[in-house]
């Protein structure tokens, strides 16, 4: 820790005063979830992440394990309506099922209208409290990561668009960040490619870290297809796939 001035200097001058080394290490030292954000989107939990990164490069951290937390919009969780609050992008945990509201069952089953009734989403979200680490759940349950993997393709957002853009190719000025084209299957179903792209970070405002990588199931039209949602998903179809991007050590 002789080095431990600099990378609080360093801390200093890359991050917000918030975002303090000495106050993250401490709440590290002991055995218990540190939390990032609730509030998804948003720049804190960008800089947040950041500084996990850092840490782990320079071995602060020997350890990171992932937990999944359920959010659901406030107001569902209030049983209001949309814009009866003064931020309606407020989200805060589902309640356990034996504990959940009316509005909150409603706003679940309609969340899961499109699966068949007895999904695997159903089965794991009692897990999805920030108290389970993945691993554990793929354990318990005996199932495999490509199955957790559907479950997050489920709950996956949209494109990636900070910048309020319409849909377009890996090569359009015009595009949503996330927008990174077709790829192509062998026989067996099998994808291997690189891809470099000018427009997705790792780090800043606009870090992919803690988003997803979605395979949809038809080809991207990139926007210029003419269909009703080719300037928002490339008519693209069903997700196939998902996965979380995260920092491996």
């Amino acid at each position: 820790m002789t080095r431990l001035p600099a990378h609080i200097e360093y801390f200093k001058q890359h991050f917000p005063a918030d975002v303090d080394l000495v106050k993250i290490l401490a709440s590290l030292s002991a055995f218990k979830p540190y939390m990032i954000s609730v509030k998804v989107f948003k720049e804190d939990r960008t800089m947040h992440l950041e500084a996990i990164t850092y840490l782990l490069r320079n071995e602060f951290l020997v350890q990171l394990h992932a937990y999944i937390l359920f959010m659901i919009p406030k107001y569902i969780k209030m049983g209001l309506t949309q814009g009866s609050t003064d931020d309606d992008h407020d989200v805060v945990l589902i309640s356990p099922e034996n504990e959940a509201s009316d509005s909150e069952k409603k706003w679940l089953e309609g969340f899961t209208a499109k699966e068949p009734k007895e999904t695997l989403f159903q089965k794991l979200i009692k897990y999805f409290n920030g108290k389970h680490h993945i691993d554990e759940i793929l354990f318990r349950e005996d199932i495999r990561s490509r199955d957790m993997g559907k479950v997050l393709n489920l709950v996956a957002g949209g494109h990636f668009n900070p910048f309020g853009k319409v849909h377009g190719a890996p090569e359009d000025e015009e595009r949503h960040v996330g927008d990174l084209g077709n790829v192509t299957a062998d026989d067996g179903g099998n994808v291997k490619i690189i891809i470099t792209d000018n427009k997705i970070s790792l780090f800043g405002a606009n870090t992919i870290v803690g988003r997803s990588v979605v395979v949809h199931k038809d080809v991207d039209d990139m926007g210029k297809g003419g269909a009703v949602d080719s300037l928002t998903t490339g008519n693209a179809g069903a997700r196939l796939a998902c996965g979380v991007i995260g920092i491996a050590k």
